[in-house]
């Protein structure tokens, strides 16, 4: 998911099918409208949102974050760190055959197969920051270990920028 930086605040940044930027937060904020509803890729619906629209070069930050989670002391893309807390659980996934098999993965597409796994067997969670727009040259790729007796409260946290 991408992140972005404006007026001290950090929010949610999407770019949407009218191919304009948009800044996400749960509360009514300044110059924020509010969105019904929004349907995730997995087909939730979200509502109490505010959008607002946002000029990419006046924001202070951008990034992507990316997850990657050892789980029984294998490193494996993570997903879905924002439902830890609620749901107890998350998603990594690979695209080797013979781990996928060995750890009761299921099958995405032709190459890639997903797991959800619980929070309790999570050994580590990394973020990686990686800048976009025009903080790609400026800024670097940074990553971060979140500690084990932290990864909820980080979960809880990253919940929280809409």
């Amino acid at each position: 998911m991408n992140y972005g930086k404006y007026k001290g605040n950090i929010y949610r940044l999407s770019k949407l099918r009218d191919n304009k930027y948009y800044l996400f937060s749960w509360s009514n904020e300044n110059d924020f409208k509010e969105v019904p509803s929004i349907t995730d890729y997995k087909g939730v619906i979200h509502s109490g949102r505010y959008k607002k629209e946002i000029e990419i070069n006046a924001l202070e930050d951008a990034y992507a974050l990316k997850y990657e989670a050892v789980y029984k002391g294998i490193r494996f893309d993570a997903a879905l760190i924002e439902y830890l807390h609620k749901e107890g659980r998350m998603e990594i996934w690979t695209e080797d055959d013979d781990i996928a098999e060995k750890y009761d993965f299921e099958r995405i597409d032709m190459f890639w197969y997903y797991k959800y796994i619980e929070g309790k067997d999570i050994e580590e969670l990394v973020e990686i920051r990686e800048p976009i727009f025009q903080f790609k040259d400026t800024k670097k790729v940074t990553k971060q270990v979140i500690p084990k007796d932290k990864i909820l409260q980080y979960s809880e946290y990253i919940a929280s920028f809409a």
